[in-house]
Formats: structure tokens, sequence, C-alpha cells
């Protein structure tokens, strides 16, 4: 199974949105199941069908950087494929709002 997540940037309060893509190299090939592993940033949400991402930092938040983990394996079966991968979510501190 092959998969990669790049890096990804976010500004706090706003919200990040990507796919997680995944290619079956079994044939015939099986649907795919997304899922985080052992680490993911509180209030991330990923659908296990498609592996779109959504999270949205608080506003408040300051710089730093989350660590996510993601899993796709095969659907269903628990001896067939599975990829775990690791990346980073740079988040970075919202712009003070303009003075009127």
């Amino acid at each position: 199974m092959i998969f990669d997540v790049g890096e990804q940037t976010v500004v706090a309060g706003e919200l990040l949105t990507f796919l997680v893509r995944a290619t079956d190299p079994d044939i015939p090939a099986k649907p795919l199941e997304y899922r985080f592993g052992a680490s993911a940033p509180q209030g991330a949400r990923m659908d296990p069908q498609t592996g779109a991402f959504e999270w949205t930092p608080l506003p408040s938040a300051k710089e730093h950087d989350e660590t996510v983990q993601v899993i796709v394996s095969e659907f269903g079966d628990k001896s067939g494929l599975k990829t775990e991968k690791t990346f980073k979510i740079h988040v970075t501190p919202a712009k003070p709002a303009a003075a009127p």
C-alpha cells in the first residue's frame, strides 16, 4: 500500500482540509479504511472511507507543530495490508485584526 502526506501548514482559527490518498497494489484491490494512529490533534476528523482530513486549531493557538499518525488498511481484513505514516502540521498564530 502506498501513500504519502507531506507537511501541512495552517493558521490558528482557520480550517485545514486535505485528502489522504492511498493506493492498493493487490489485485483485486479492496476498499481502504483510513484512521488515526496514536497521535492526532484534538478535534481533528478523518473520513474512514475517503481519507478526507479536517481540523481547525483554536484561534488562540500559539505557533507549534502537531504530529499526526494515519493508518490505512484494507477494509475489514485484519490480516490484509496496512501502512502507517506520520506527518507534521505546522500551526502559525492568527494575525491580529487591523485597527479601524
